[in-house]
């Protein structure tokens, strides 16, 4: 008999539990005050505390990021992606000792991977690195700002960025898939216009897809010439911001430069994948400076996905340990969400948190716009934001007659000159 109060008290309190957990409206905002009484709360059916890795409820209980809840929307990307990888099924092939792609022409390299597969996560990153470093087949911002942030006083320096980028391989947007000899990957430039004294600092790396090191200059300030660096380069800090050049997209870096990469299943997360259009160049239009760590993202909305999780182990003499990288399950849009990077303790050294919003391209076809990437250094207390104006006006893809002749180290010249502070 003494059995009944318990069962009771335990059904009681079933009954309470579930009467309590509740599906969250959207505009529910999640933050540190309340995470907690919404654990067991659902977006979509799924409960919140399944939805946040340990490194997201560190940026929401620790460094006071608040999540605006959405509803989740189908990713739409341009139908020449689509129609580029359809053309392709089933001629494309990971050859089993080198593990190189083989008769890859554009689009998405191999978009059903059997989870049974053994190569499951190099094929995943084979995605990306074709199809999502440059979100069209160039890639234009003109009003880009990045910030070094310290958590406690704010903002250290802010910079103004241009990045001009181009495809030459996997181009999906009409013409040839590859141009000039087939063998470049892709031409970028970032470089700082401003301040002055920063003007002209900054990279021009031409990336090949044979594994060749990149190509890489950078301007000497001192010397007032553009100085080709070792191929090395790619694993380097850029200058006093928390990344390295390997953490540009999470990952930037020939596939086969890493040791090996490991699958670690799938997970629904809460992501950032359909920011609001905030555009302007006054940037606390979307960020709030003033309050401590001074990087979080205002009116960020957080939408439920499945995502795939992926260890990238880094050779050796790389900064990091390892990578766990979140990328997006729709395979038309292999873009990370977030991603840990650890130091050779395997301790937790960085988080890394991109968000993105639809962007029509030049043409007018749908497309997508990288809108932001925050680094966060979690055991020096430090920021680096990267802040992209998501407009047409200051960011524009597949602007119509660009080649690659036209993407070359001088200007990061011309920026030490200040020729394109007011461009």
């Amino acid at each position: 008999m003494t059995s009944i109060p318990y069962f009771a008290a335990a059904l009681s309190m079933f009954l309470v539990g579930n009467a309590i957990a509740a599906e969250l409206p959207e505009g529910t905002v999640l933050d540190a005050s309340n995470i907690g009484a919404h654990a067991s709360d659902t977006l979509e059916g799924h409960p919140i505390s399944s939805l946040m890795p340990d490194t997201q409820k560190m940026l929401v209980e620790k460094y006071g990021l608040k999540m605006h809840l959405a509803h989740s929307k189908p990713i739409v990307v341009s139908p020449d992606i689509v129609r580029a990888t359809e053309e392709q099924l089933g001629k494309v092939t990971l050859d089993p000792q080198t593990k190189k792609v083989i008769g890859f022409k554009a689009g998405v390299a191999f978009p059903k991977i059997s989870q049974d597969d053994p190569d499951i996560a190099l094929k995943l990153i084979w995605n990306q690195f074709y199809l999502a470093p440059v979100v069209g087949d160039s890639q234009q911002t003109s009003a880009n700002a990045s910030y070094t942030i310290d958590a406690k006083t704010g903002i250290e320096r802010s910079f103004q960025i241009r990045s001009n980028k181009i495809r030459l391989d996997g181009r999906w947007s009409g013409g040839p898939t590859a141009l000039e000899d087939g063998t470049v990957h892709k031409i970028q430039a970032d470089v700082f216009v401003a301040p002055r004294d920063a003007a002209g600092l900054g990279v021009f790396q031409k990336s090949y897809n044979d594994g060749r090191p990149d190509a890489i200059w950078a301007y000497v300030k001192s010397a007032r010439r553009i100085r080709r660096l070792s191929g090395g380069a790619w694993m380097d800090p850029i200058g006093s911001m928390d990344m390295l050049n390997d953490d540009n997209w999470m990952i930037n870096a020939f596939p086969l430069w890493y040791k090996g990469y490991r699958y670690l299943g799938k997970r629904w997360m809460l992501v950032m994948a359909h920011q609001p259009n905030m555009p302007g160049e006054d940037p606390s239009i979307r960020w709030d400076f003033e309050t401590p760590p001074h990087w979080n993202p205002k009116n960020a909305t957080f939408e439920a996905r499945e995502v795939h999780m992926i260890e990238a182990i880094p050779p050796i003499e790389h900064p990091y340990s390892k990578k766990i990288l979140y990328m997006e399950t729709d395979p038309y849009f292999p873009h990370f969400y977030l991603g840990e990077f650890y130091d050779k303790k395997n301790e937790l050294w960085r988080i890394a948190n991109s968000g993105f919003s639809e962007l029509p391209m030049a043409d007018g076809k749908p497309g997508f716009s990288l809108t932001f990437v925050l680094y966060v250094d979690v055991q020096r207390e430090r920021g680096t934001l990267v802040d992209l104006v998501p407009d047409p006006k200051h960011y524009v893809i597949n602007r119509p007659g660009l080649t690659p002749e036209m993407f070359q180290p001088e200007i990061l010249k011309e920026a030490a000159e200040g020729k394109l502070a007011s461009q």
